[in-house]
């Protein structure tokens, strides 16, 4: 089965999907929209009816990917919009699976929907998970994108040198998203990209707990104004 075969057959499944209320209420008290939900195709997995054709594929996640079904599911895109695979949740947990072992492109949570602003501005916010990418949208005109970890892949990292002249990090405030920022920063082989590490909240915060913590004004406290443009 070619990968084309595979990604078509996926991009129905997940088409044929929608999101749930119970998960979509969920979402939405995390602080996500409504609007960046649909703009960026999460659902709620459902079983369809055709089995995928692909064996090693099935092998792995059942011949109707019947080990998603019920959980949320983030597509993952390139920057030109081509269906890369998925981010998976259920609970605290959550994993990428790709469609291709050997993907070696930039994959952020919010692709290609932010590059219009990233070409435009040149200006990025930086966060891990997909919750506080859409918490902090909320409190800053600025693209936001989601590493999906602290641990910036090399792919990702050549991709900011190229399109962007401005990184700020609300990575997680704790020792892995210091940890993770610290090694990045190192990787950089772009002197002249100004890429800085925002404290804010609390120790062990990241957007979507101070989203959680004080909804938007609190938001605003830690990352509004003028002064990120």
């Amino acid at each position: 089965m070619s990968l084309q075969e595979r990604k078509e057959w996926l991009l129905s499944a997940l088409r044929s999907s929608e999101l749930d209320q119970a998960h979509e209420d969920h979402l939405l008290s995390r602080g996500a929209s409504l609007f960046d939900l649909k703009r960026d195709g999460v659902v709620t997995f459902n079983v369809p009816e055709t089995p995928c054709p692909d064996p090693i594929f099935s092998s792995r996640y059942g011949e109707r990917m019947e080990a998603f079904e019920g959980r949320v599911i983030f597509p993952l895109f390139s920057v030109q919009g081509d269906l890369l695979g998925f981010e998976w949740r259920e609970g605290d947990t959550k994993k990428k699976v790709f469609l291709s072992d050997n993907e070696t492109r930039a994959v952020f949570l919010g692709m290609p929907s932010e590059m219009m602003g990233v070409w435009k501005l040149r200006k990025v916010w930086l966060v891990e998970g997909a919750m506080s990418r859409y918490a902090l949208k909320r409190a800053t005109p600025l693209p936001v994108l989601g590493a999906a970890t602290a641990n910036v892949s090399e792919p990702q990292l050549r991709f900011l040198e190229r399109f962007v002249d401005v990184v700020y990090c609300a990575f997680d405030q704790d020792s892995a998203g210091d940890m993770g920022f610290f090694s990045a920063r190192k990787k950089l082989s772009r002197k002249d990209l100004r890429f800085e590490r925002v404290k804010y909240g609390v120790k062990g915060d990241d957007p979507a707990k101070v989203w959680d913590r004080g909804g938007l004004p609190l938001l605003n406290e830690n990352f509004g104004g003028i002064e990120w443009l």
